[in-house]
């Protein structure tokens, strides 16, 4: 944060400010030898600016939660989306998530919250599998979704993405009320369910 207030973070301006307090909360300089921003700063905002958020969030009492969604970004090997049959499998899905590299590789990124994690990488995946047993019948389905696959031919995404997405939460919203128009029409398959063409609203697009 600036003397004046403001948040800086580096790549922001081209010059950087003569002094700062760095994410840390500690007094930051162009001399000093840490960065003054967390790598992931320039991509956070309150949630509070969502014009559409639940009025609930902040409820003390807390809000039920009906779906866990995670993301990778990987061309090939995972699909659209896929719900996870249990919440073991779920816990799974999301500890391998992925992005792949420029150089072919796969960089993994458990739960996308790694560079966020400030604490034990193995406590944080025990913490999901214990909080399974505070749970009751009705527990949080958990889905994993992939934007990015490409079509091998054209090496170009499948998925049209951006406000396209809304289609995606629309069938996972369903899924989470059981609604009978998408509850038959899913594909069992080793990594979880996959949704069919049918239980998807594509209208108006080209796919």
């Amino acid at each position: 944060m600036t003397p004046d207030g403001d948040v800086w973070w580096e790549g922001k301006t081209k010059t950087p400010p003569e002094k700062l307090i760095d994410w840390t909360g500690q007094n930051w300089t162009p001399q000093s030898s840490s960065p003054a921003a967390h790598p992931q700063s320039r991509f956070t905002s309150p949630a509070k600016q969502c014009p559409v958020i639940d009025p609930e969030l902040e409820n003390p009492n807390g809000v039920p939660i009906s779906a866990f969604i995670f993301g990778g970004k990987r061309k090939t090997t995972y699909p659209l989306v896929v719900e996870a049959a249990t919440w073991e499998q779920g816990i799974f899905l999301a500890s391998v998530i992925g992005s792949d590299t420029a150089n072919g590789g796969v960089h993994r990124d458990p739960f996308a919250i790694t560079p966020f994690l400030g604490y034990n990488i193995n406590d944080y995946f025990q913490n999901w599998i214990n909080f399974r047993n505070q749970l009751g019948y009705n527990i949080p389905k958990i889905f994993v979704v992939n934007w990015f696959r490409e079509n091998p031919n054209t090496k170009t995404p499948f998925w049209p993405g951006f406000g396209e997405n809304s289609r995606i939460l629309k069938w996972i919203h369903q899924r989470t009320l059981g609604s009978s128009s998408v509850s038959d029409k899913v594909e069992k398959t080793p990594i979880g369910l996959i949704p069919t063409v049918s239980a998807l609203d594509l209208r108006g697009i080209n796919i």
